[in-house]
């Protein structure tokens, strides 16, 4: 079954001859993950440089070393830079920014596609700056990520007179969106498509907001078939669900969503276990006093820093010496900080048990439909601030 990589190297269409999709705002989301050069500078400017100038062997190391899927993200664009669909796409704009005291992690790119410019919006990298600003959605708003998203829009707007299309995957669904829901309103009236792919939403109350009611017919959400990150909080609008080629939490990766042709491989309905995780987490988190998320996002990250681990691959990579150690740091915590982590973990068991049996009672089973292709609803946001 095809996915971004090969649909990059086997649909040779251009944009003028077969129009932009949601497929192709996907793989523009997916390469935003990379770590474009210093060196063409222009790049990082206004000017931009096409994607088949980047393909060039004295750039890979800064581009693709570090990365989780380095070798996978290396065939797609070599594939892009071989296309005529996006070999003569400008890059320009990057922008990247880390700051461990401020939580925040935060990288954006800009694709110019002729008669459009897309703007990608990264999602969460592997350290734990990035995975701390992402619990902290829960807690302040905005975060650091994306009061920049913000001001990146805004920048790009001003340089172009181009209609505008955002998206992102993960965190950067939650950005793209938030970027066109917070822009000045003439910018706003020049965006024509937002895509989230299986982003994280907001707290209801903040989609009651205007500039939230404004562009909602122009947000675009998939998820795959089991979906947890882009069900947590409460989502914007309905959403198409992606067929995966991976299980469980790997379908978040975006190389494992199927496509046919051009399009996306739809599915249904979500699988009923994703349904159960998320609703859990999302009472579990909504639950919480900003208080207690806090104390989570200050005593668990802590614990991970001071075990010396800076990114999660490292705790993949190295689990039989990382795991040890991480325990070993939580035995440490006072009793009180320990009390609070068993209660909000019995909590969440408590939660998760509770939904497993209402799931199992007929007024709570997902209904079916006869349309493959339709366009699904999530279930029931949980109510929030």
């Amino acid at each position: 079954m095809a996915n971004i990589i090969t649909y990059a190297e086997n649909f040779l269409h251009t944009f003028e001859e077969s129009p932009f999709t949601e497929v192709d705002s996907l793989l523009l989301s997916y390469l935003s993950y990379i770590h474009f050069p210093t060196e063409p500078e222009a790049v990082n400017t206004f000017e931009g440089v096409t994607i088949r100038e980047l393909f060039k062997a004295e750039y890979f190391r800064e581009m693709f070393s570090g990365l989780k899927a380095g070798l996978s993200m290396k065939n797609l664009f070599a594939n892009c830079s071989a296309s005529p669909r996006f070999r003569d796409v400008k890059v320009f704009a990057y922008r990247f920014q880390t700051d461990d005291e401020l939580d925040k992690q935060f990288a954006a790119v800009s694709f110019d596609l002729g008669d459009s410019i897309y703007i990608a919006f990264r999602g969460t990298d592997s350290t734990l700056t990035g995975w701390q600003e992402d619990f902290n959605m829960s807690i302040d708003y905005p975060i650091p990520s994306q009061k920049e998203a913000f001001a990146y829009i805004t920048d790009i707007a001003l340089h172009t007179d181009k209609p505008l299309m955002t998206g992102g995957h993960s965190k950067g669904g939650n950005l793209a969106v938030f970027a066109a829901a917070s822009a000045e309103g003439f910018i706003q009236d020049r965006i024509t498509d937002i895509y989230s792919h299986d982003g994280p939403g907001f707290y209801s109350s903040r989609l009651e907001e205007t500039g939230f009611v404004n562009i909602r017919s122009r947000i675009h959400k998939t998820i795959p078939q089991f979906s947890v990150v882009g069900m947590l909080l409460d989502n914007e609008n309905e959403c198409k669900i992606i067929r995966s080629s991976e299980n469980g939490l790997n379908q978040h990766d975006p190389l494992s969503w199927e496509i046919v042709d051009n399009k996306f491989d739809c599915l249904d309905e979500l699988k009923q276990n994703a349904v159960l995780i998320s609703s859990t987490l999302n009472e579990w988190i909504s639950g919480l006093t900003d208080e207690e998320k806090r104390k989570i996002s200050v005593e668990f990250f802590g614990v991970l820093e001071r075990t010396g681990v800076s990114t999660l691959n490292e705790i993949q990579n190295d689990k039989i010496h990382k795991i040890p150690l991480i325990i070993k740091e939580m035995a440490a915590l006072d009793s009180e900080t320990r009390s609070f982590f068993m209660k909000i973990l019995g909590e969440l068991f408590a939660k998760g048990a509770k939904n497993f049996s209402d799931m199992l009672t007929p007024d709570r089973a997902i209904e079916k439909t006869s349309d493959k292709n339709a366009e699904k609803s999530l279930p029931e946001p949980v109510e929030g601030k």
